[in-house]
């Protein structure tokens, strides 16, 4: 028995009939799933929207593998379909093509229609996923034994630049570090000097350069370590605003 080979136009349909999708993500050595509602156009490309500082955007940010499964009920059993999508995720800075999807997205999602309608988009992200590989069944072929149909898009799967790769790793570096505010600890031993010199007092380079490095390292593993003792004790999975 030949496969079956169900076009491109039938998989889009499926697609296009479906408000949720369930969304996997890594983070470090979890899978994170959710159910989200998305949007496709023609060309297989996902949009979700997402608020801005959710823990997903963080996750795709450091990770843009994702995986999507769509399941469409049907009243029998057998005649249910799945379609499974893995691809590449990344925060889209279009702001046309995301208003395109925040359009489309509003149309199966209260959220996004709502912050619509009050002109608060700003505070969404969207998010695209490239398909790297669309995965359709049918339960009834599943039973057969017959295998998927498979699509797959080879031109998505170009990778990722060693530069690319260096800046996101340094750009996670000052998140976690929260360097922007290394300012609450250079800024006192600044003042400190100044009072000294101010009052003749004997100013010795070194110990000025050594007393600023202790500073900052001080600072800086202070909010290392509190994000490791958060994540470890368990409080990060209960911060539901922010987690790193």
């Amino acid at each position: 028995m030949k496969p079956p080979r169900h076009g491109r136009e039938e998989i889009l349909s499926v697609m296009e009939s479906v408000d949720c999708a369930a969304v996997s993500t890594l983070s470090g050595e979890n899978i994170r799933s959710r159910m989200m509602h998305y949007w496709n156009d023609e060309d297989f490309n996902i949009y979700l929207a997402t608020m801005k500082g959710d823990p997903k955007t963080l996750q795709i940010t450091e990770n843009s593998s994702v995986s999507l499964l769509i399941l469409k009920r049907d009243a029998d059993i057998n005649d249910s379909r799945e379609i499974e999508v893995t691809g590449r995720a990344f925060i889209l800075k279009d702001e046309a093509e995301a208003y395109r999807a925040f359009k489309e997205l509003s149309k199966k999602s209260p959220v996004v229609k709502y912050l619509m309608d009050t002109g608060n988009l700003d505070m969404l992200d969207c998010i695209k996923i490239v398909p790297l590989t669309v995965k359709y069944r049918i339960f009834r072929e599943i039973v057969e034994g017959q295998p998927p149909t498979v699509i797959e898009f080879p031109g998505n799967r170009l990778g990722e630049s060693e530069f690319y790769r260096l800046k996101r790793k340094i750009h996670h570096w000052i998140m976690e570090l929260r360097a922007p505010f290394l300012t609450a600890s250079i800024i006192p031993i600044i003042l400190g000097t100044i009072i000294a010199l101010t009052r003749n007092l004997t100013f010795n380079l070194e110990y000025f350069i050594l007393a600023l490095l202790a500073g900052v390292l001080l600072h800086l593993g202070t909010n290392v370590i509190n994000d490791y003792f958060d994540y470890r004790s368990g409080n990060d999975e209960l911060n539901r605003e922010f987690v790193r």
